[in-house]
């Protein structure tokens, strides 16, 4: 109710509100099925409505819920206070009030509004209705008070503190990026729409973020938030909200099954572990312990302190040996870098043979954008080989995807040699204004796909070219491609003989390195060419951030210090590299 028209149509509603005229409870009166066509026909004479209360949210969103006597239909919205104590659900009130259809930022409720009085009609036994499974045609549960036994699956929490609102789905299954699953186009848009009628909103039924940074019915702790929860009992109303259909509770849940964290994935010691890992904008400041807010990561200096301590908790539990990292501060390689200052924070205290060293090329930055790539590599375990080598191309213009950056390394232990590039493709937000190749097509795969699969081609031309100069003829792309499993430029790389070294080991289709809007899948892949697939001994992803609230994150109301959990949103990925070919 931020618009100036939302804001006229409460004001207004509430003025009229408590004149208890001459409405006589059990006469005539309008079916509140009836209100929708007298707004369709644009009838804006005062109308008489009998219901019984689903649920008063006069507090949050200006009005209450009524719905029919009957089982039949759906309820209605009455924009205004019955000016007297909070209605309970099961009362029967009349009201007089003229039909409308609210504004987008009301959510277009068929409503009543310019409401002229209100009478109670004493108290009902009326029961919520029960959703066991996802409802058939929830337009006709509008207003309805329900109650779903569960579970539900909790699948996201990323407005819990803007808005209240945590995101669920019918069952026990996790809800999936279709392009994750399915080929973009017919096949992902089928499951979409499936998948679609499973989810659900939960909502605190008011405006504005919560106080205290959670929704008054959250009666668990913030790491009970973790996605893979299970809900049980809840009742609310249904509504319509700005991510979909959504209960505006009016309790909260009855029993909250909280998921498990996992803890660090064991290692094979002679193998060597390679790490992709999205940082989350990883600033330093001046590298001086000032120079902040920067453009983006941590505020202060002491939440880029708690920033790097999760991160640095992350990094050492994965014991990679040769990490590709992106989202760092593209301030260059001197001492005061980002890269420096991390690399400095992981060596210090450690034995020789866990040290790191980065990558550095011979420019000031690599590319224009404010984030870069990263390479480190603990010399014990690999050589540096080569000179590292890095990618200008239009595709990879600022705005577009990031300049990768590409090194070539053989084991000290064995003969393996392989190039490594690390990458960060453009992402599907800041769509393109006017139509094109990069504007959403609609078949699942978002903005700016052809860019993502122009810059896979472009890589794949540069890496088999061998662009440091090493003779090595095995690599690996690794990093933050913005794509699903499904989607073009992984495709793109399958077409070119690469192996997907995620899902070639995990042993599931059902991936995922990444939570948005609730539904998951891989954002950050590791592939590898023909040459180098032999060499793979295995590869995971550890769901420690994408799953985890970003009220733990270094920047949330419930930071939780120097652990591993919500160090970024992006989970780290790994895969493990033998010297010798696989066994048969």
């Amino acid at each position: 109710m931020r618009a100036p028209q939302a804001a006229l149509l409460l004001a207004a509603a509430i003025a009229g509100c408590g004149r208890e005229g001459v409405l006589e409870c059990g006469a005539p009166a309008l079916p509140l099925a009836e209100i929708r066509q007298r707004v369709l026909s644009a009838s804006a004479e005062p109308v008489e409505v009998e219901g019984i209360v689903s649920g008063d949210f006069t507090s949050g969103l200006g009005g209450f819920f009524i719905e029919p006597e009957s089982a039949e239909g759906p309820g209605l919205f009455v924009l205004g206070d019955p000016a007297a104590k909070p209605l309970a659900p099961g009362e029967k009130v009349r009201v007089r009030g003229r039909p409308a259809r609210l504004p987008p930022e009301m959510f277009e409720r068929f409503a009543l509004v310019e409401v002229e009085a209100i009478v109670r009609c004493g108290t009902t036994k009326a029961a919520p209705l029960t959703l066991s499974a996802p409802p058939a045609d929830p337009e006709a549960l509008l207003g309805r008070r329900v109650r779903i036994p569960g579970p539900l699956f909790l699948a996201g929490q990323a407005r819990i503190a803007s808005h209240g609102e945590l995101v669920v789905a019918f069952g026990e299954e996790r809800p999936f990026q279709p392009t994750e699953l399915f080929p973009p186009g017919d096949a992902a848009r089928a499951f979409a729409e499936r998948q679609q009628r499973r989810m659900l909103v939960l909502d605190d039924g008011r405006m504005g973020p919560p106080e205290g940074g959670l929704p008054w019915y959250w009666t668990a702790e913030p790491k009970a938030l973790r996605t893979g929860g299970l809900l049980f009992g809840l009742e609310g109303v249904i509504d319509r909200g700005e991510e979909g259909f959504t209960l505006r509770l009016s309790a909260s849940p009855e029993r909250i099954e909280a998921a498990a964290r996992p803890g660090p994935p064991a290692r094979e010691p002679e193998a060597l572990r390679v790490i992709a890992f999205n940082l989350e904008n990883f600033f330093n400041g001046d590298g001086r312990g000032g120079g902040f807010p920067t453009p983006r990561g941590a505020a202060d200096s002491p939440g880029f302190e708690r920033q790097a301590a999760k991160l640095l908790a992350a990094l050492k539990a994965l014991d990679g040996d040769l990490l590709i990292l992106s989202e760092l501060e593209n301030d260059g390689y001197e001492e005061n870098s980002a890269i420096a200052e991390l690399t400095r924070r992981l060596n210090a205290g450690v034995e020789d043979a866990k040290r790191y060293q980065f990558v550095r090329i011979s420019g000031a930055r690599l590319g224009e954008d404010e984030i870069a790539v990263g390479i480190l590599y603990r010399p014990a375990r690999l050589e540096a080989i080569g000179q590292p080598a890095f990618l200008e191309r239009a595709e990879f213009a600022r705005g577009l995807s990031r300049v990768p950056l590409a090194a070539s390394f053989r084991s000290r232990a064995g003969e393996l040699s392989f190039t490594a590039v690390a990458v960060h493709l453009k992402s599907k937000g800041s769509c393109p204004q006017s139509p094109g190749p990069d504007a959403d097509q609609g078949d699942g795969q978002g903005c700016w796909n052809a860019a993502r699969s122009a810059a896979m081609r472009a890589l794949l031309d540069w890496v088999r070219g061998d662009p440091t100069g090493s003779g090595v003829t095995a690599w690996l792309i690794a990093g933050d491609f913005n794509a699903h499993g499904e989607e073009e430029p992984l495709a793109i790389a399958r077409q070119a003989g690469a192996l997907d070294a995620l899902r070639a080991t995990a042993g599931s289709m059902q991936l995922y390195s990444y939570v948005f809007r609730g539904l998951s899948g891989r954002l950050d892949h590791i592939v590898l060419s023909p040459e180098l697939a032999p060499a793979l001994r295995g590869a995971g992803v550890w769901h420690i951030n994408a799953d985890e609230p970003a009220l733990l994150g270094h920047a949330g109301a419930f930071a939780e210090e120097e652990t591993a959990y919500r160090s970024s949103d992006h989970d780290p990925v790994w895969i493990e590299l033998g010297d010798s070919p696989r066994p048969p």
